[in-house]
C-alpha cells in the first residue's frame, strides 16, 4: 500500500478515489441507505 500511494503521489497532484479489491467479482451488490457500497452479500 506504501508504495502504490508513493508511486500515485509520483504521478498525480491528487488521487480522489482509490478502488480497493478491484479484481473481485460478486454476484450480488448491497448498499447503504446513502447509496454507499455495503460489500458482498455473504449467504
Amino acid at each position: 500500500m506504501r508504495r502504490l500511494a508513493a508511486n500515485v503521489l509520483a504521478r498525480h497532484a491528487r488521487l480522489d478515489v482509490l478502488v480497493n479489491n478491484a479484481g473481485a467479482l460478486y454476484s450480488t451488490r448491497q448498499f447503504s441507505a446513502a447509496g454507499i457500497e455495503l460489500g458482498p452479500v455473504r449467504k
